[in-house]
């Protein structure tokens, strides 16, 4: 809290001065004190909605009580979070869940894959998905959309179709395809040449 204000000087320092140039240049540097739902608000006072919702973190709005009385009991229960060699406790009953929710197919009891893959971001969820599709098909080629976003990582450079984002970063993945958006014909033929 002691430092609230200083924020767009201290990122512009010490991480990037870009961003913060871009953020005041587009009004977007207003200082945010806290959030409830799908709503901002900042030192003004003025409430804004948040229509990226952090990229899809916050589907269910910022601070939700439901989702804060969860935190507060695994918090209380002083679980043994991030063994070294270990399993996380509440993982599989996280998983458990997903996978009841699952489409029918999917579900273990059904003869589905019945696994779920925990990721810290999207890159990594993105770097894994190109792996399972690759180890599942046995191909190699990835065919991904003209002005697609993936991510930053190398795998997820790679299967971006937005050039202003992979250009400088040398060669990418091998066997990655790009394939006009919304044209159907050209995502048939290009999984025709079965590469």
């Amino acid at each position: 809290d002691a430092r609230h204000n200083d924020l767009l000087d201290l990122h512009a320092r010490t991480i990037n001065p870009a961003v913060v140039g871009v953020l005041k240049t587009i009004g977007f540097d207003a200082r945010y004190t806290h959030g409830r739902g799908a709503y901002l608000f900042d030192d003004q006072g003025r409430r804004y909605i948040d229509c990226l919702g952090g990229y899809a973190v916050f589907a269910a709005g910022r601070n939700h009580p439901v989702i804060r009385e969860a935190i507060k009991q695994a918090l209380d229960m002083d679980l043994p979070n991030l063994p070294g060699v270990g399993l996380f406790r509440t993982a599989g009953l996280l998983a458990e869940k997903l996978l009841s929710l699952a489409p029918s197919g999917l579900k273990p009891s059904e003869g589905g894959w019945g696994k779920v893959f925990f990721a810290s971001g999207g890159g990594e969820a993105v770097d894994a998905a190109i792996k399972m599709a690759r180890i599942a098909t046995g191909r190699a080629r990835i065919i991904y959309c003209h002005r697609s976003y993936h991510g930053l990582t190398v795998g997820g450079l790679s299967v971006t179709g937005n050039h202003e984002f992979r250009d400088g970063f040398g060669p990418l993945l091998a066997d990655t395809q790009e394939s006009p958006f919304n044209d159907l014909p050209a995502l048939e033929q290009a999984l025709a040449s079965n590469q």
